[in-house]
């Protein structure tokens, strides 16, 4: 389909001196999206379009929610355009504008997790932006940051376009390597990103200079003014993590986003500090007017107005393809059992691709719902398949947004895994033979979750994914709205008394923790743990409607953790550990099969890996 078939253009709404970007319309699925343009003279530059086509490349094999997304990539004529997904807020260098040396510690934080969050993945992919700065990071009105502008991004699996010697980037928030003009790894960006928060928490660069040469010799020889002497409200904890960012010796700064991120959750969860999406939802609509809800509104009112074209044109249907994975299907029975309730949705859509069908190859379509989670190789390509067969990717069910159970192989090596299946198992008739790749795909060193394979838009959790969020994911879409999903824990929706949990002159709980094999009567009324029964419900993303611990069962945990909510079941033994009396904290089982049941794969914890498989 041609530029101008589905796409119409609104408005500007940004200029530079190589491209302009403009608001538009998609056609096909009825959203606002952002289309970044070269400009005229620069088009006939081919190493510049090159360039140009190296940011859609290089951003384009990036899919995580705090990475701004590529749609669309093409050229007509001398016209080069990229389609990014539109971001209804401010940049950071806005936020930082607004606030001076006033933005809080909350605020600060909550967006410098995400940042990190998504240079993690970049880093996993290969990818290096190299250019990281307030501009290149959007916010959404959800409170969601967004890196941007991937334009001068070394990929290790793209040729580089940079000669030896050549500086790119902005000295402002360069790494001293980078601009002596020396080869760079991930610890640039990173160098980048505690100049970033430097500036947040004091409201000035680290490195200034009256000229580009000054500002590059402070930068390479030059050590940055003490953060606390421009802010002496800044902990001393937090003032060393932003120290050893800025290091200038690359072996003494963090070696990569993950060791950087976990050192701010670590300072986050000691000092107690409240973050996330909500601070800086908070802060939009303080500081800009900003508000989700009215956002949304007006995009979907500015849908209805220009998607009524071409003129008598019957509206077209939203095509769907499902796509399961490893796992035990239930979530694909699951949606058989909506019954009459899934009927309005199905009407209003197109399943062009089940495995139930007699079609090998993924179609094109508008939305892809993959359930299960990545085992083996053919999962991986299958699933990599329908990621660049759709626009938009859903994870539905524990076992593809977390790994879920089918994640505890994570536990042992793949060895082991392949010998007690085939050689060892009693149920299995094999003779002691192990298939060969060609009858059975070879698995993959650990189980992933969906998310850290591809790009995933949302994700719906469970096991399996309650009724009610699969049927108002599918609504909002349908709608031209973006979905709300729930954000607090299990604890919110529960209804048990908390008895003695906040009196601090009462036993929390009972002297030790006990199986509920060993309670003579659970009751009904009072919460799990003052009883001495293990739940997760504090642990647990809401939104199940606290089904088991309504039928007297403890959370097990099976909707994972809150968003942006990193090794919440770690977070919560510390928390328990920190509230019983000395010693009650025991585990009749492994501390891993009960706190990382269906979370394990996407966890910081240790895997055994080798390379040997089927």
């Amino acid at each position: 389909m041609s530029f101008a078939k589905n796409y119409v253009i609104t408005e500007q709404i940004g200029a530079g001196a190589m491209a302009t970007v403009h608001k538009a319309v998609q056609r096909s699925l009825e959203r606002i999206v952002a289309v970044k343009q070269i400009m005229p003279h620069l088009a006939s530059n081919p190493q510049f379009v090159e360039r140009f086509q190296r940011e859609a490349k290089a951003a384009a094999g990036l899919r995580h929610e705090n990475i701004l997304d590529i749609i669309d990539f093409g050229g007509e004529g001398d016209a080069y355009y990229i389609v990014l997904e539109y971001v209804d807020g401010p940049s950071l260098r806005e936020v930082i504008a607004s606030g001076g040396k006033k933005l809080s510690l909350p605020l600060v934080l909550s967006i410098m997790t995400q940042v990190l969050s998504g240079l993690e993945h970049s880093h996993n992919s290969g990818v290096i932006h190299r250019d990281l700065k307030p501009t290149n990071v959007m916010i959404t009105s959800s409170g969601v940051a967004k890196i941007a502008d991937f334009g001068i991004a070394h990929a290790s699996a793209l040729p580089s376009l940079t000669a030896t010697g050549e500086i790119m980037g902005t000295p402002s928030y360069m790494s001293p390597e980078q601009a002596a003009g020396r080869k760079i790894d991930q610890r640039s960006d990173l160098f980048s990103a505690g100049i970033i928060l430097y500036e947040m928490l004091s409201g000035a660069l680290p490195f200034q200079g009256t000229t580009v040469i000054s500002l590059i010799q402070r930068l390479i020889h030059e050590p940055h003014p003490p953060l606390r002497k421009l802010n002496a409200d800044i902990p001393d904890a937090l003032a060393r993590i932003v120290d050893r960012a800025l290091e200038k010796d690359v072996t003494r700064r963090y070696y990569d986003a993950t060791e950087f991120l976990y050192a701010i959750e670590n300072f986050i969860s000691d000092a107690g500090i409240k973050t996330g999406s909500r601070v800086i939802k908070e802060y939009l609509a303080t500081a800009f007017e900003i508000d989700e809800a009215s956002s949304r509104e007006k995009l979907s009112t500015s849908q209805v107005a220009l998607m009524k074209t071409p003129t008598g044109a019957t509206k077209k249907r939203p095509t769907v393809a499902i796509l399961p994975l490893q796992g035990c299907f239930g979530c694909h029975v699951n949606l058989l059992d909506l019954h009459e309730k899934f009927e309005k949705v199905n009407r209003d859509i197109e399943i062009r691709f089940t495995y139930l069908m007699d079609v090998k190859k993924i179609p094109k379509v508008d939305i892809g719902l993959v359930e299960g989670c990545v085992a083996n190789v053919e999962n991986e390509e299958r699933l990599h398949e329908l990621r660049e067969s759709c626009d938009v990717l859903i994870a539905l069910g524990t076992c593809a947004c977390h790994g879920g159970i089918p994640g505890l192989r994570n536990l042992h090596s793949v060895d082991a895994v392949v010998d007690r299946s085939y050689v060892q198992s009693e149920s299995t008739i094999s003779n002691g033979v192990i298939p060969l790749p060609e009858h059975a795909p070879a698995l993959t060193d650990h189980v992933r979750a969906i998310p850290s394979v591809v790009k995933t838009d949302l994700l719906i959790p469970g096991c399996p994914s309650p009724h009610d969020m699969i049927l108002s994911t599918f609504e909002s879409l349908l709608s031209g709205n973006a979905p709300e999903m729930p954000t607090h824990a299990v604890c919110a929706e529960c209804l048990r008394q908390h008895r003695t949990l906040l009196d601090p002159k009462r036993d929390f709980i009972a002297s030790r923790v006990r199986s509920l094999m060993e309670v003579e009567a659970i009751d009904p009324i009072q919460c799990f743990l003052e009883q001495g029964v293990l739940c997760l419900g504090m642990a647990t993303r809401e939104g199940c409607g606290a089904r088991c611990t309504k039928s007297n069962f403890p959370c097990q945990g099976c909707m994972g953790p809150a968003p942006n909510v990193r090794e919440a079941p770690a977070k919560w033994i510390n928390a328990i550990g920190s509230l019983m009396p000395s010693g009650a904290l025991r585990f009749r089982d492994d501390v891993v099969g009960f706190g990382y049941r269906f979370t394990l794969p996407v966890s910081m914890m240790p895997k055994k890996i080798d390379r040997k498989g089927p």
